[in-house]
């Protein structure tokens, strides 16, 4: 790991964690706090608990569209 280049890693946490969660669609502060409990608890963790919070059916993890809109309603 300390051998990997500071670019690779970013690359990998891109990829695997801020653009799985959508987080360049998600409110200031909502897209760092997804990001940062998505890579210690999961990105289906996180998920969950975005839609739980934003008062959508946790029946599934996925940052939809929907989902989206209500975190962009919220009053923060």
């Amino acid at each position: 790991m300390r051998a990997m280049p500071l670019t690779v890693a970013r690359d990998i946490y891109r990829r695997r964690d801020w653009d799985a969660q959508h987080a360049d669609e998600l409110p200031a502060g909502v897209d760092y706090s997804t990001f940062d409990y998505g890579v210690n608890s999961g990105i289906g963790r996180s998920g969950e608990v975005l839609r739980r919070l934003v008062g959508q059916p946790a029946d599934t993890s996925a940052i939809t569209p929907d989902v989206i809109a209500a975190a962009r309603k919220r009053d923060p």
